[in-house]
């Protein structure tokens, strides 16, 4: 539409069925495709020295990881070994090393943990068997038949007891990681311990060389030679006591810590003689 020979404004800009504009009239295109020097989306690359310490850091964590595996082989293997001495070969003796009577062999068979308590309790044998003989020697300072024969007894029973009813019963809990066996194991060793309290005391009648004879021998005006002998029993014995009860104290907190209590303990037994009696029951139909 035209008024006369003039166009209107409007039209006169915006012109439908005109060229387009060209690009030159425009402000020019960025380039996506190109890097900004001023890109607030990119990272610089990381230093040499940063890339040398995540490397330091990465190999650090393979080398306790390998470590650590390297552990648990050793502890898998170790528990295999145990578990085949328990299972098939019967126990070789090897202690005394000049002339074996027994097995021992406290590093290969008892864990690591128990190393030190199995150990003082092997100590406190060897102390044990030392005053038992040493309070037979004594014998011959006053000599009397019947003590002669009563201290012999004490000398070779004792020894027995206490390896078979507490050194090895402690030996074979702590083999087993049983609670049950621990608390056995107490259960006789406090009858060790009171025995050494009567021989440290040296009451009348038993035939011990304790502190009531060094008292006796004293009043009597025995010669230095007996009192010094009789002092020497009653530190052993002295001794046997001092280290039982450590021995004692050490392993009910051991106990403790492998989850024993009475009720278990009890449940334990019951369970153990139900299945005594039903094998000996089955072994009689037999």
């Amino acid at each position: 539409v035209h008024g006369g020979s003039r166009t209107l404004p409007m039209l006169q800009h915006v012109n439908p069925f005109g060229d387009a504009p060209s690009v030159s009239d425009k402000q020019p295109i960025l380039d996506k495709t190109q890097p900004s020097s001023t890109s607030y989306f990119t990272s610089p690359p990381p230093s040499p020295a940063l890339a040398r310490t995540n490397e330091s850091d990465i190999s650090a964590r393979e080398e306790a990881l390998q470590k650590k595996a390297d552990e648990l082989a050793a502890k898998e293997a170790k528990l295999k070994k145990m578990e085949a001495k328990l299972s098939n070969a019967p126990e070789q003796r090897n202690y005394p090393s000049f002339f074996p009577i027994v097995y021992n062999d406290i590093k290969s068979d008892i864990p690591e943990e128990c190393h030190k308590l199995t150990w003082t309790a092997f100590v406190y044998y060897h102390f044990h068997v030392i005053a038992l003989f040493y309070n037979w020697v004594c014998v011959f300072a006053h000599f009397k038949i019947t003590c002669f024969f009563i201290t012999f007894i004490y000398l070779t029973v004792g020894s027995w007891a206490a390896w078979h009813l507490q050194y090895r019963k402690l030996y074979r809990a702590f083999t087993k990681s049983s609670d049950t066996a621990v608390f056995i194991f107490l259960f006789h060793f406090v009858f060790g311990v009171g025995f050494s309290l009567v021989m440290a005391i040296g009451v009348p009648s038993t035939c011990a060389s304790g502190l009531w004879t060094i008292l006796d021998a004293w009043d009597k005006k025995k010669s230095k030679l007996v009192l010094v002998m009789y002092s020497i029993s009653f530190v052993l014995w002295t001794s046997n006591v001092l280290l039982g009860l450590y021995i004692f104290k050490a392993t009910v907190s051991k106990w403790k810590q492998m989850g024993g209590n009475f009720t278990k303990v009890k449940g334990d037994l019951k369970d153990k003689g139900t299945r005594t009696v039903a094998q000996a029951a089955l072994s009689s139909k037999v």
